[in-house]
């Protein structure tokens, strides 16, 4: 009989744990993609011209922090060649940044 009063409370405790387990408070949210258009037929020049100095400026920060990102290559490795799955990623993301700079 002394067993069987133990085995309430070991229930009992399971029940409480179970109860205060943590649900997760981080839920992963999309990032939206903002993106404007700006008819330039409407807009003055000055407007114009201030609007392609931001965003020349965004885009060399762009460049930039691509560049801080890209791994230096180190030459005794691959037998010299540079090479590597993020020197690939940082150059598609250099060749669509150049593509969107020259359209």
């Amino acid at each position: 009989m002394a067993s069987g009063a133990i085995v309430p409370n070991a229930k009992h405790k399971r029940s409480e744990i179970s109860n205060k387990r943590l649900k997760p408070t981080t839920v992963v949210r999309p990032i939206p993609l903002v993106m404007m258009k700006i008819s330039l037929n409407s807009t003055s020049k000055l407007e114009v011209r201030n609007l392609k100095w931001k965003l020349t400026a965004e885009l060399e920060k762009v460049r930039t922090l691509i560049n801080r990102l890209e791994p230096v290559p180190d030459k005794t490795a691959n037998n010299g060649n540079k090479g590597g799955s993020d020197k690939c990623k940082a150059q598609i993301l250099k060749s669509l940044l150049t593509k969107a700079y020259e359209a």
